[in-house]
């Protein structure tokens, strides 16, 4: 079997029992007639049982000649025995002329330079212009002519015509073989064809699993979770192929869950800890699996499994670690994963200078994917150098990508709505001096403002006056950022400047929403001058007051932030930086027989049923406070305080309680503030104070007991001008 130029019909030779031949032909194996002028020539070969070549052309210089607007090519087998399978012209045009092959089959309709459009076109430069053709795109035929075009006129010289060829045998039975499919629960896939025959007409039916899958609109679409099989037939085709079954067996997965961190990396610290994340679930809202939580360096940093919390001492030594939270396959939905970065450093380490390279020049570099396609990376979000110093964050389009013989690493191009970027980063006590970024393409801007590049060196160099330790680099350019390294150097901020010794204590603190609270300002030894801001809300959404040593703090939206403590280098010292957790929590729903309470007190005159909406992952505990409530024990159980008692379905309230009620919510190791419901009910005194003096107030307990001196919370009943108000004192 001779062999096919083009090694597409690979595919075809498995399937075709066909005798394939190769013929070349040249214009030394022509037979012209017309001499020097344009005439006709042909050209016979009897192996192929009546094949021929024929034309208006002339021979020069073993070049078979067309003219433009004159010439053309036949290639005809006139025996129904024998097909043409792929046809190959190389040609060359004169000077300053832009020429086109084109290869018309038999299918279509011939008329000399009547400017149909081509099946197939070659086109070139006063260059070699070549033009194929290949037989499986097409209906099978004997007949296709060479045609040339030339938008500046002239002549084309033909140097050779390949053609291949191949016997016509009998009606096969093509084997269809698919791949195994996956589709994700509620998504769809195109109906799926046979590369090796994709011209056949097919037939679909679910064999197996009805269930899980259906066959709607040429569609493959997903019900539910399972496996299921599609009987694929093809029908026959007179005279090629006889009818051909296969199957296809799909799987439908569970939908893909919705989970982030926050923060893609952190900067953690020996003896000291590291602000840790919650994951956040946005799909599913509910019925969730179970979430843990790993380290990927257990001697760098562990973590609680089933919180995520990471307390001091699980902060163990300097290095970097990918905390990732898996959430269990439940429902609708598979398996699940986020993860972070977090980067440990010694601050009683010397920090001396340093250089960190990253080098984007090889397979999957840093966890990265390496694409060749046009997709972009989605699973890493920040990176560490080896040095366990610099770290880069990403957003927007980026990938690791294979092209050209080479990898890089690369950023889609300038978007002013959704910049594609990446911040290059140093902890506290380090500033970043230096940025070289070799690039082959694109550009990058900070602050707006385009860097040059010199011999392919982005280089970006910081100002001495200022401490930076952390540069965004933003793709400013119209095409692509294509970078194979980025070298970053740094040193300490200020070796020769003291510390401010800022800290907070204690390192967490709860907050309800909208609701001002009295916390610890950071401990400054030093007396710095010192600025407050909560990481991850804008400047609407809290207010922060420095009250002497305490800070008044309202933020209006829940949730789990970094409260900041800054001061600035100068007098001696380098800037201090302090981190507090803050834990913001909603003011949970509260109703006594289930009638929800527009305030914090509960009329007890008759027996009350209190039920309370608690957070999904939190415990909640309560006790009953009044004056002569006794002293409780301590308690194991390090979430609950002396005294409380778990809340599980409801609290009975036995009626002409009085007091309060008190409540905490304890979620993965944290404690809300405690709230305090009043409790109390009329007494039915009515003439207490007949005897008051206008304009003096008296107050009595709703046991009929007049308080003397300042009153604790709660309720009470006053008596003024000779008429009785129940009030409460918060």
């Amino acid at each position: 079997m001779g062999k096919f130029l083009l090694s597409l019909f690979c595919m075809l030779v498995t399937v075709m029992p066909a005798t394939a031949e190769t013929i070349t032909i040249t214009a030394s194996n022509s037979t012209f007639s017309g001499g020097s002028s344009y005439g006709t020539f042909t050209f016979d070969d009897s192996a192929a049982s009546g094949f021929k070549i024929e034309g208006r052309a002339k021979t020069s210089s073993e070049n078979i000649d067309l003219q433009a607007n004159g010439g053309y090519i036949a290639l005809t087998i006139n025996s129904n025995d024998y097909k043409i399978v792929s046809v190959k012209a190389t040609a060359k045009t004169g000077s300053s002329k832009t020429t086109t092959l084109q290869l018309k089959s038999q299918s279509t309709a011939y008329t000399f330079n009547n400017g149909n459009k081509t099946d197939w076109a070659g086109t070139g430069t006063s260059n070699n212009v070549s033009t194929s053709f290949e037989e499986h795109t097409y209906p099978v035929a004997n007949t296709y002519f060479v045609l040339y075009n030339s938008t500046n006129g002239g002549l084309i010289s033909i140097s050779s015509i390949t053609i291949d060829y191949s016997t016509v045998t009998g009606p096969i039975a093509p084997e269809l073989s698919f791949e195994d499919c996956e589709i994700v629960l509620g998504e769809e896939i195109d109906l799926p064809k046979c590369l090796e025959f994709p011209n056949l007409t097919y037939n679909y039916t679910v064999t197996e699993g009805s269930g899980n899958i259906s066959i709607e609109n040429g569609k493959i679409k997903a019900l539910s979770i399972g496996e299921a099989t599609i009987k694929v037939t093809t029908e026959p085709v007179e005279g090629e192929y006889l009818a051909g079954e296969g199957t296809i067996k799909v799987t439908v997965v569970g939908k893909k869950p919705e989970m982030s961190f926050t923060n893609p990396s952190v900067y953690g610290k020996v003896n000291t800890g590291v602000v840790w994340q919650q994951v956040a679930v946005t799909e599913p809202a509910s019925d969730r699996g179970a979430i843990t939580y790993t380290s990927s360096d257990p001697e760098v940093v562990s973590v609680d499994a089933s919180t995520g919390q990471i307390r001091p001492a699980d902060v163990k030594k300097a290095g970097v670690a990918t905390i990732t939270a898996t959430m269990a396959a439940n429902g609708d939905y598979a398996e699940g994963t986020a993860e972070y970065l977090i980067v440990v450093i010694d601050p009683d380490a010397s920090i001396e200078p340093g250089e960190t390279l990253f080098d984007f020049t090889t397979k999957d570099p840093y966890g990265f994917t390496s694409k060749t396609d046009s997709s972009y990376e989605t699973e890493v979000k920040a990176i560490a150098g080896e040095n366990e110093t610099v770290t880069i964050t990403f957003e927007g389009k980026y990938r690791s990508y294979y092209g050209n013989n080479a990898y890089s690493l690369r950023l889609a191009k300038k978007n002013d709505a959704n910049p594609n970027k990446f911040t290059i980063s140093v902890p506290d006590g380090y500033k970043i001096t230096k940025v070289g970024i070799t690039s082959s393409d694109g550009t990058v801007s900070i602050n707006g403002t385009t860097l040059t590049k010199s011999n392919r060196e982005i280089v970006w160099e910081a100002d001495n006056n200022v401490i930076t330790n952390s540069v965004e680099f933003v793709s400013s350019g119209s095409n692509t950022l294509v970078i194979s390294k980025i070298n970053v150097m740094w040193d300490a901020a200020d070796s020769d400047l003291e510390p401010a010794h800022l800290t907070f204590t204690p390192n967490v603190n709860g907050i309800y929403v909208d609701e001002v609270a009295e916390i610890n300002a950071v401990n400054n030894p030093k007396g710095r001058t010192v600025t407050y801001s909560i990481a991850g809300l804008n400047e609407d959404e809290y207010d922060i007051e420095q009250v002497e040593d305490k800070l008044h703090v309202l933020v209006n939206k829940p949730g789990s932030y970094t409260l900041e403590a800054r001061s600035e280098a100068g007098d001696g010292f380098r800037d201090g930086f302090a981190i507090m957790r803050l834990n913001v929590y909603r003011h949970l729903s509260v109703y006594a027989d289930e009638v929800l309470l527009d305030k914090d007190e509960v009329d007890t005159d008759t027996e009350k049923f209190i039920t309370i909406d608690v957070p999904e992952n939190a415990n909640l505990y309560y006790c009953f406070a009044s004056e002569s409530t006794p002293a409780a024990d301590e308690t194991a159980d390090e979430n609950q305080l002396a005294g409380y008692t778990l809340y599980e379905d409801g609290i009975t309230v036995p009626a002409k309680t009085t007091g309060t009620l008190n409540f905490y919510i304890a979620n993965y190791g944290y404690l809300s503030p405690i709230r305090k419901i009043s409790l109390g009910f009329e007494t039915g005194i009515e003439e207490i104070g007949a005897e008051t003096t206008t304009g003096t107030a008296r107050l009595f307990d709703l046991n009929g007991r007049e308080i003397k001196g300042t009153p604790d919370k709660g309720i009470y009943i006053r008596i003024k001008d000779g008429k009785a108000a129940k009030i409460m004192i918060k």
